[in-house]
């Protein structure tokens, strides 16, 4: 979903945008909620499957008094919520552990100042577990982190990061088997107000081209990928095989598939019913998509009005990766901006909200 300091953009373009109720605080005896979590935007399994980390976006509903983010994880049979990441916990690397990620990182980010958007956990060929975070707070950043699972409550050890270009927004990163990143660029950065972001603001209004898709490699840098140019790019996912990217199309209610095995990159696009966020696997190996209803300005509008959770109807969606079929796994309300599966329990997470939900359905 995108950043929360958008009242420049806000203005220009939720004008006419009818402004979105909110739901009632959550309450911690409603066994379907999983409270205090400040908008949960992304989320994934840890290898064990005992735990789903999460992301925590800033809050800037008060420009002047932003309230900063975490990483965050939930035990599944227990339910309880731990800090991998915040002002209250970090791990930094020993000497024994090489540092990750792009030469150009200007070091440590602020544990106090963290921003979380999009996220991906992933095993290396080597064998480290990875977890790859969008970072807006103290700067534009995907921080790198290793994952340890050997204690009783799992533990994050920032290894290093990626420095990207302060002037763009970027949204959601997916991680391959040989430690490499996919990322996409959303938008113009709102915090740096000009001609490119009122021009993308423009053709996001249009349905028009936003955003494209990042390919980074530690030995040569940051690269576009063809024919991967679409309006929003938001979530983005990886097989396990390494050869499909699925990107969620957030400014048209589309995803496209690329597919990069062949040599020359093979698109296809579909249509939802939705804007589509974040994606998620399953078990059974369907990418499930999860996305808002409604008119995508009015839903920006949800930025203003923290801390509850905003009142938007969502979609959760199943799509086979080979064939693209789509099935229907839950609607809602409370802004989702991705839906988890693990067992017949679906964890919803929500770019502006304060809980996590939690439903049982039929997988």
């Amino acid at each position: 979903m995108m950043y929360k300091a958008l009242p420049i953009l806000m203005l220009l373009l939720t004008a006419c945008a009818e402004a979105p109720k909110m739901l009632a605080k959550c309450d911690s005896h409603t066994s379907e909620h999983i409270c205090g979590i400040q908008n949960p935007e992304d989320m994934d399994l840890l290898p064990s499957g005992e735990w789903l980390i999460f992301s925590e976006m800033l809050s800037e509903v008060d420009p002047d008094k932003p309230v900063y983010g975490s990483l965050g994880a939930l035990n599944i049979e227990s339910g309880e919520v731990i800090s991998v990441f915040d002002k209250s916990v970090a791990n930094w690397p020993t000497s024994e552990l090489p540092a990750l990620g792009d030469e150009s990182c200007p070091g440590r980010p602020d544990p106090e100042k963290f921003g979380g958007h999009g996220l991906d956990v992933r095993r290396l060929n080597d064998g480290t577990v990875l977890l790859a975070a969008v970072n807006h707070g103290d700067r534009e950043s995907i921080e790198l982190f290793s994952i340890d699972e050997s204690a009783e409550r799992p533990i994050a050890i920032w290894r290093g990061c990626i420095f990207l270009q302060q002037q763009d927004l970027h949204n959601d990163v997916a991680i391959a088997a040989d430690g490499s990143l996919y990322f996409t660029r959303f938008i113009v950065h709102p915090h740096h107000v000009g001609f490119s972001l009122i021009a993308d603001g423009l053709r996001l209004v249009s349905g028009g081209d936003t955003g494209f898709v990042y390919h980074w490699t530690k030995n040569e840098g940051l690269k576009t990928v063809p024919n991967s140019e679409g309006s929003a790019s938001n979530g983005i996912s990886i097989s396990s095989d390494d050869k499909t990217l699925y990107i969620a199309e957030w400014g048209t209610q589309g995803v496209y598939r690329l597919s990069l095995g062949s040599g020359q990159i093979v698109r296809d696009d579909i249509d939802l019913e939705v804007s589509p966020d974040n994606f998620t696997w399953s078990a059974d190996g369907k990418l499930i998509v999860t996305g808002q209803e409604g008119d995508i300005f009015a839903n920006i509008r949800c930025a203003e009005t923290e801390p509850t959770t905003c009142d938007v109807s969502y979609g959760i969606y199943k799509i086979d990766p080979l064939t693209l079929s789509i099935t229907e796994l839950h609607k809602g309300t409370g802004a989702a901006s991705v839906g988890l599966l693990a067992g017949d329990q679906l964890y919803v997470g929500s770019f502006a909200g304060d809980s996590i939900q939690k439903y049982k359905v039929t997988p």
